[in-house]
């Protein structure tokens, strides 16, 4: 699938719909990006495929991550199979994460692992909204998690 990928856009087109199962994110324009992919992938969805994507990564620049609320709320029931997020970097200042904006991440039905890696949290109460945010959470890893 690597070298149809190379041989013409086509071929491309659908090579990376069966090699993508990892996505890195790491702005609002990768969240848009990963969109429009899902949307032109639509006709592959309604013929008995589905986006095969179950890890999402967003990373930030040990600053705020402002486009999880865009991932949740553009790609909330578009992603089937996404078991697992991680979300590298970052940092919350106070009224950063509102629940409005990460709510539709509840819709990731499917999604049981979260990843924390470098992040600051401004309070306690911020990871409790992400995590509660998660219905389907079985397992927290955490690692360099600070308040």
């Amino acid at each position: 699938l690597k070298t149809c990928a190379l041989v013409c856009k086509e071929w491309r087109r659908i090579a990376q719909y069966y090699l993508r199962q990892h996505i890195y994110i790491d702005d609002r324009t990768g969240v848009l990006s990963l969109y429009k992919h899902l949307r032109q992938q639509s006709c592959l969805r309604s013929n008995g495929g589905a986006s095969r994507l179950s890890e999402a990564i967003l990373c930030g620049s040990s600053g705020p991550i402002p486009y999880l609320g865009t991932f949740a709320a553009m790609l909330a029931g578009r992603l089937p199979h996404l078991t697992a997020i991680g979300i590298y970097k970052a940092t919350w200042s106070n009224g950063s994460i509102r629940t409005e904006d990460i709510r539709p991440l509840a819709a990731f039905r499917s999604m049981d692992t979260l990843t924390l890696c470098q992040i600051t949290f401004f309070n306690v109460s911020q990871l409790e909204i992400l995590v509660s945010s998660l219905p389907g959470l079985t397992t927290l890893a955490c690692d360099e998690v600070r308040f």
